[in-house]
């Protein structure tokens, strides 16, 4: 957690009028006798508002301070990383430039940083060695136009007070555009280099690496972004343990997105200091009443984008999520013994059901299971099991909803008191649903899933008309269940969106009922859109990580329930029953 760290004594007012009175007194930078520095450095608040002519507001500068130090002469040891999950418009890009303008000024006013970074903090660098600065974006035109052009900006406003001229230029770099200022690096003595990188074509691999902020986290691909962030660690800390830093900066672009799942999972690392803050909390120039158009056009993205707030109750596939709790329905009841909701595929002949679980004489069942890759995967080798059947329901669809159904076409007319609204409908519920799990290095067995068909048919009664498999080899599996007499087939939910939209429609219009089920409640939640334009999961789910203790998204229990409530609406009718066996 962020801790509170001592503040910039406030001398006088810059830019920020009343808003941040900072005052500080004005800066004599004095020449020291030190075997260390060659000039005495100042803290940075003071730098920013003397040299640079910008202040610090007070969480921009309790960040700056964690990563730089809180004493001018001193680097901070207390932590490796520093997250601000801070809202659009606060500034983060131009706090992030300030400090890597403030840490090479730093450097430069030692006599000999190299050996300072070995003598005092125990860094294994070389006297020929870099000293990499660097800024890593999403793409090029992000990394130049956005980022580079303030950090460039910012070294020719840096002004000495005592001499009125630029401090880096009475240090020898050359601040023609061009020369020393490169359109992606910046030179300066002491093989100080400062990088604007990018994840298309360069991810600072060969540089040594002393201060890395990757710059709008939330919006990287979301392997591609932990991928780079463990390199950029990688780099760093072999190098500057210790004392070099990696920044994560971004704000929140959608539930799960890779920032908030960071900040979510290295909230209570002692050596991450993390800040998560709305942009009005950070950038005292902005107020709620400034954005409150932007609330007003669309208030969940405004509050992800300004607040870094909002779950996976907006957004994502199912918008109408309050309908979910109208499909798992406190009044049906997990038929498994201990109300179980996730099972050892191996376990499945040996599981005990309550008295009241067995088939109807007359209605017929069907079976979703899906099996996904098939593949040997120790984090997520799952799949789902769903036994469903037609039945008759009143849905007493509320005021809210029949107005949301108008206006998506659903119902043609809308009226409250309308009777042709509230009349018994054919219905999916869903008797069984299953996330069948493997141990670890294995694989969900098809023999153990054909053998609980088989027993569902003949221990307990369920005249299943209907098997369908949505999996990598279930060819064997569906040629065997064929031969027992059950009509099984291949079907996929995955090749097109019809399956989820059929299930979706029913489940607005309270069609379908299922018992309360945490996971495929959850799941059903975080269903995205992917580029594809096909329904998927998230890539990594914190909220599965707090349930199930396992990182990566799954949608594995929907599929199946949504697989078997397409296969029983479109075959099924209320009043027609075969019984097969």
């Amino acid at each position: 957690m962020a801790r509170t760290l001592t503040k910039a004594q406030p001398v006088k007012t810059v830019f920020m009028d009343e808003l941040y009175s900072a005052v500080v007194t004005p800066s004599s930078v004095s020449q020291i006798d030190s075997d260390v520095w060659s000039e005495k450095p100042v803290d940075i608040q003071t730098f920013c508002l003397d040299w640079l002519g910008e202040g610090l507001f007070p969480v921009q500068d309790e960040f700056s301070r964690a990563m730089l130090g809180e004493l001018a002469t001193e680097f901070n040891t207390d932590y490796d990383e520093g997250h601000a999950f801070w809202g659009k418009g606060s500034g983060k890009d131009r706090t992030i430039s300030k400090m890597q303008v403030y840490l090479i000024y730093k450097l430069m006013c030692l006599k000999n940083p190299h050996e300072f970074l070995r003598t005092e903090y125990g860094c294994s660098i070389g006297d020929d060695d870099a000293i990499d600065v660097a800024n890593m974006s999403i793409n090029a035109r992000q990394a130049i136009n956005v980022y580079f052009k303030k950090f460039k900006s910012l070294l020719k406003k840096c002004i000495n007070p005592r001499t009125g001229k630029n401090w880096f230029a009475e240090k020898g770099v050359d601040m023609r555009d061009g020369y020393d200022l490169q359109t992606s690096e910046v030179k300066f003595p002491f093989s100080i280099t400062a990088h604007s990188l990018n994840s298309e074509t360069n991810t600072g691999e060969g540089l040594n690496l002393f201060f890395v902020t990757i710059d709008e986290f939330g919006s990287f691909p979301f392997e591609k972004a932990f991928e780079l962030l463990d390199a950029v660690r990688d780099t760093v800390t072999s190098r500057f343990s210790g004392v070099g830093k990696t920044c994560v900066i971004s704000y929140k672009y959608y539930h799960n997105d890779p920032m908030d799942v960071l900040y979510k999972k290295e909230l209570d690392n002692e050596r991450v200091f993390s800040s998560k803050k709305a942009t009005h909390e950070v950038n005292l120039m902005v107020t709620r009443e400034k954005l409150a158009q932007q609330y007003k056009r669309n208030y969940e993205k405004a509050k992800m984008t300004y607040e870094c707030e909002g779950d996976a109750e907006v957004g994502g596939y199912v918008s109408k999520k309050y309908m979910l709790s109208y499909m798992f329905s406190p009044a049906y009841e997990n038929p498994i013994v201990g109300d179980l909701l996730s099972i050892d595929s191996a376990f499945l002949q040996s599981l005990q059901f309550k008295s009241f679980f067995k088939g109807t004489e007359g209605r017929m069942y069907a079976v979703h299971v899906d099996l996904g890759t098939g593949k040997k995967d120790k984090k997520n080798d799952c799949a789902g099991f769903a036994l469903t059947h037609i039945d008759s329901m009143f849905p007493k669809l509320d005021d809210r909803l029949k107005k949301d159904l108008y206006k998506e076409g659903i119902i043609v007319e809308f009226n409250a008191d309308d009777p042709e609204l509230n009349i018994t409908r054919k219905g999916v519920v869903i008797d069984l649903a299953i996330q069948l799990v493997a141990k670890s290095g294995t694989e969900v067995q098809f023999s153990d899933v054909r053998k609980f068909i088989l027993r569902l048919k003949n221990q307990f009664g369920f005249n299943i008309g209907i098997v369908t498999y949505d999996g990598w080899q279930s060819r064997d599996s569906i040629q065997i269940m064929n031969q027992e007499g059950i009509p099984t087939e291949a079907f996929s939910v995955d090749k097109s969106n019809e399956s989820y939209d059929t299930w979706k429609e029913l489940m607005y219009q309270q069609l379908v009922r299922c018992y309360p089920h945490p996971i495929a409640h959850r799941e059903s939640k975080e269903l995205t859109i992917g580029d594809n334009g096909k329904v998927d999961h998230p890539v990594e789910s914190w909220d599965r990580f707090l349930l199930e203790g396992i990182e990566v998204g799954s949608k594995d229990v929907i599929d199946a329930i949504v697989g078997s409530t397409k296969n029983a609406y479109d075959r099924f009718s209320l009043d027609v029953g075969i019984f097969f066996g």
